[in-house]
């Protein structure tokens, strides 16, 4: 069953996939390289609270999964009250963000790149509620409902670039109205589940309780926030020292290899409360850990041999007048960088089912350290193309290091 779906949640992963492969060189046409890395940007920014939110996702999923009327406890309020705060830093760091960001004449408007970057926030704060409403489903396990739902939001963000608005704030308000649309069908079909997270309703914590939260998910806040440095800080950088054009050619083949975490992510994320369920029983824990390992290696390599052969043409095919010789030079390390980097979450999140957290987490913050000081000195020599080089690196060593770290 468990298998079932996490091959589901691969396999529904293809319709944003086929969406994407229309709708980018469209939408790249449609709105021009310098405002489609705006837009870039700005769904980048809507994504963050995922990494933002102190680890509340997985820690949620492992306590429900684990723990009675988790719900109802004191451990719960703090979850609420801690993304309350995180969203407020959320609000502040991605205006900070955004607003220091050089538009280069994409914006006909002062006003409309203010609504533009405004609108993505807000659609960033629905985000956070849909953490809380992501960990309730995953624990029960509806992956059938939240792989279709998942896929047909992140269809929703492809295509809307390819329609055409007077104004560029118009998109961002789109994206807005789509993520009220997500978390109102999620927020429906938790109650068709008769979830209890309402019951709560005194949600007034004390110091104490927030403390005591804390304690528990700062190593998944340090994971999710060191993730989302490995994925977004070289644009973060490098839009202060690098031409728009290459920043969008860097950006796009970026956005679309990462479509290949939908393997390792979706697999990982349907494994991931059995193998919290099972983390005492070390043989059934092993058995679930390779499968899921098998699954991903065997996908990954078959992406590599084929891309090796096929991928140029296939970018030509797709990007046609967007196509460049940036592109052509590195199409195939950015995809090898990505593939590496994204075959360690299923190292991450094993090792997380098994209350190993913290040593994920300062292992990150080493590497994280160094992936860091790397991306500066590429920002400052105007070299992204040798990043996909230093992800391989570090998530080489990631994975062995963290694999033993399993098998012990």
């Amino acid at each position: 069953m468990v298998s079932r779906k996490a091959l589901f949640n691969v396999a529904i992963q293809i319709i944003p996939i086929l969406a994407s492969l229309f709708a980018i060189p469209i939408s790249i046409s449609n709105l021009g390289k310098p405002l489609w890395f705006f837009y870039s940007l700005g769904i980048t920014v809507l994504f963050l609270p995922n990494y933002f939110a102190f680890g509340a996702g997985p820690y949620l999923v492992r306590n429900l999964v684990q723990k009675n009327n988790f719900l109802l406890t004191k451990k719960w309020k703090g979850c609420i009250s801690a993304i309350i705060i995180s969203s407020i830093v959320y609000v502040l760091f991605s205006s900070a963000f955004l607003f220091t960001t050089r538009n280069q004449d994409a914006f006909i408007l002062n006003s409309s790149e203010k609504l533009f970057y405004v609108f993505f926030i807000l659609s960033g704060l629905m985000i956070y509620i849909m953490i809380l409403f992501k960990a309730i489903l995953e624990s029960k396990e509806d992956f059938y409902f939240l792989g279709t739902a998942r896929a047909f939001f992140t269809t929703g963000l492809i295509v809307i670039p390819v329609l055409s608005f007077q104004q560029e704030w118009h998109y961002a308000l789109s994206v807005f109205l789509w993520s009220i649309i997500y978390v109102f069908v999620c927020g429906n079909r938790i109650g068709n589940l008769g979830a209890k997270w309402m019951q709560n309703k005194n949600l007034i914590v004390s110091k104490q309780n927030l403390i005591e939260y804390v304690n528990e998910v700062w190593p998944f806040g340090v994971y999710l926030f060191c993730w989302s440095f490995f994925l977004f800080f070289d644009r973060i950088i490098f839009k202060f020292f690098i031409d728009k054009n290459i920043l969008s050619d860097h950006v796009t083949m970026q956005d679309l290899f990462n479509r290949v975490a939908i393997i390792s992510g979706n697999i990982s994320l349907v494994y991931y409360p059995t193998l919290s369920e099972k983390a005492n029983q070390t043989k059934l824990f092993l058995q679930h850990y390779f499968k899921q390992l098998y699954y991903v290696l065997f996908a990954f390599a078959g992406i590599i041999i084929t891309s090796s052969i096929f991928l140029e043409k296939a970018l030509i095919f797709w990007l046609k007048d967007d196509f460049s010789t940036y592109i052509s030079n590195n199409a195939l390390v950015y995809l090898v960088g990505i593939i590496v980097f994204n075959f360690s979450i299923i190292q991450v999140r094993a090792l997380q089912a098994i209350n190993k957290e913290k040593l994920v987490a300062l292992h990150l913050i080493v590497i994280l350290g160094l992936y860091i000081l790397f991306v500066l000195i590429l920002g400052l020599i105007e070299q992204p193309k040798l990043l996909p080089y230093g992800q391989i690196a570090a998530f080489i060593t990631s994975i062995i290091i963290f694999h033993k770290k399993l098998n012990r």
